[in-house]
């Protein structure tokens, strides 16, 4: 079913086939009603505002500023101590706050990260006490 966006004297209406799925108001700075302040909401977050790549290395922006990012890489077991550095698929403009990491498997493997700039973390795998060749996913937030 498509959606449809429509732009009245006071709101904003998006329909799902017939039927009405949201409306809301858009304020302009002087309190008024202004259509040109509308973020895109046609599910590509092609603005720059909600921009995002929904791939399987990608990130999402959300309306406060806060980015969330995600992937899937591996950590080379000839890293060793000095651990891989990873690049966010975009540069966070503040700073990163937080990586969460999991195994990706097979076996079972301790991963550890540590954001090191706005674009890149570092991380090392180990596997029964010993560096080793770690598949994980990570889910970044920073802003």
């Amino acid at each position: 079913m498509s959606r449809t966006v429509n732009v009245n004297e006071e709101f904003v209406v998006v329909s799902e086939g017939k039927k009405d799925i949201g409306k809301f108001a858009v304020l302009g700075n002087d309190g008024k009603f202004d259509p040109s302040v509308i973020p895109s909401i046609d599910g590509t977050g092609s603005n720059d505002q909600f921009g995002a790549s929904l791939a399987s290395k990608g990130y999402q922006k959300l309306p406060s500023g806060l980015v969330l990012q995600w992937g899937n890489e591996t950590c080379p077991a000839a890293a060793g101590a000095t651990g891989t550095l990873i690049t966010f698929p975009i540069p966070f403009v503040t700073e990163c706050y937080q990586i969460l990491a999991t195994d990706a498997g097979p076996g079972v493997h301790v991963v550890s990260t540590l954001p090191v700039s706005n674009t890149q973390f570092r991380v090392w795998g180990m596997h029964q006490g010993s560096y080793a060749d770690t598949g994980f996913r990570y889910l970044a937030i920073g802003k």
